[in-house]
């Protein structure tokens, strides 16, 4: 026995869908047509009410009239500058090719693009505007050529601040760590605008500018570097030539055997810093310095002259016959390396925080992590309460 089965009448007064080409870019459309609702929807002032606009008809086809290319300039780049890569835009229609050259700040923030130092090499390349007052990529195992070519068109049209973020996996560090002798190193403008330098490299080799002046520079990040010459850095961050950094940060980086900073600035955060055999910090406007695993498993040997410090954040190796703090009237919070409450008198880590914690005579804030650890030995459970003893002294006021 068989059954008939029907296909279901189309009401003739509902249009037929049709699937083209352009779904992408009428996709892309609607993302607009929101954001240019969002753009137009100001609070205050005498704006007049945002024009309404239709629906998309899939049934209108190619020939259907593009009423947001015909608005203003000014409200389409307003519009762009909440899409996150507004490059892409330029695919649209000839009236958008050129349009997102002229904004003042670019984001290429998708870090599966492998191509996205290229793409934003280009993008400054074509740039219509005055100025650049950000710049943000984020790459993927980046060529250490199209870095060095973003950095030096950014430097010439940047008034802000620039973000490079080079993406590399967990499994690819070691590699990548492995043949940067052999490739080419990132050389690093003089920025004479920026305010904000935020550089992770990936591990890609750095060379500091030799000359110029980093005029209006307040925050300087460095990530995942790899320095060619630890003198050039130095240099590079004196007074003279940082004559506004407040903020220094140096995180994962290699290659600096010799630090010497000499700089106003107000912050200095320095960890894991790879072969670090001497570090000299001369900053008499420093409140807070950080120094996190730079030393790890070498003697430490440092000189630090900041005679207005108040946050002291040392969680290194410490050995008074070679670690020159100074004077440190003004210090109020102390945070320090983890001790072992009932752990081994011959503990390295206990030793260490001992001989740091005698260097004060009082604290106001001890910031310490106590690990509890069972010891069934008497003389060493004494030892260990003496120990607790001295911290209760010295952090008493």
């Amino acid at each position: 026995m068989s059954r008939e089965i029907s296909s279901p009448t189309r009401d003739p007064a509902r249009p037929r869908c049709r699937v083209s080409r352009g779904d992408g870019v009428e996709s892309t459309m609607r993302g607009i047509r929101e954001n240019l609702r969002a753009a137009l929807c100001i609070p205050g002032g005498n704006r007049r009410p945002p024009p309404t606009l239709p629906p998309p008809d899939d049934s209108a086809g190619e020939g259907r009239e593009d009423l947001i290319s015909a608005l203003p300039d000014d409200v389409l780049l307003s519009v762009l500058l909440r899409l996150p890569s507004a490059a892409r835009t330029s695919v649209l229609s000839r009236r958008w090719r050129r349009l997102w050259a002229r904004l003042p700040e670019l984001r290429f923030p998708h870090p599966t693009d492998p191509l996205a130092l290229a793409r934003s090499r280009a993008a400054l390349a074509a740039l219509a505007g005055p100025a650049l007052r950000l710049l943000r990529v984020v790459a993927y195992d980046a060529d250490p050529g199209d870095a060095a070519a973003v950095l030096r068109l950014a430097a010439a049209r940047l008034a802000r601040e620039v973000s490079i973020r080079n993406v590399v996996p967990e499994c690819r560090k070691r590699a990548v760590v492995a043949r940067a002798g052999a490739r080419a190193a990132v050389v690093l403008p003089c920025f004479d605008r920026a305010e904000l330098l935020l550089l992770c490299l990936g591990y890609l080799r750095l060379v500091m500018p030799l000359s110029g002046v980093f005029a209006k520079l307040t925050v300087l990040y460095l990530s995942d570097v790899r320095f060619e010459d630890a003198c050039d850095l130095g240099d590079a961050l004196s007074t003279a030539r940082c004559p506004s950094l407040r903020k220094l940060v140096i995180h994962n980086a290699q290659g600096l055997s010799n630090l010497a900073i000499c700089s106003e600035s107000l912050s200095v955060d320095l960890r894991n810093l790879e072969g670090l055999q001497q570090l000299t910090v001369v900053a008499p406007m420093l409140r807070e310095l950080i120094i996190i695993n730079c030393f790890l498993m070498r003697q430490p040997v440092a000189g630090i002259s900041a005679p207005v410090l108040e946050k002291l954040w040392w969680s290194d190796v410490y050995d008074p016959s070679s670690v020159q703090l100074g004077e440190l009237a003004q210090l109020r919070m102390l945070v320090t390396c983890c001790f072992a409450g009932y752990g081994l008198f011959e503990n390295m880590q206990n030793c260490v925080t001992v001989l740091l914690l005698q260097h004060f005579q009082k604290i106001a804030f001890l910031g310490m992590l106590i690990i509890p650890t069972v010891s069934i030995c008497p003389v060493i459970m004494y030892l260990n309460l003496f120990f607790t003893k001295i911290l209760l002294r010295i952090t008493d006021e």
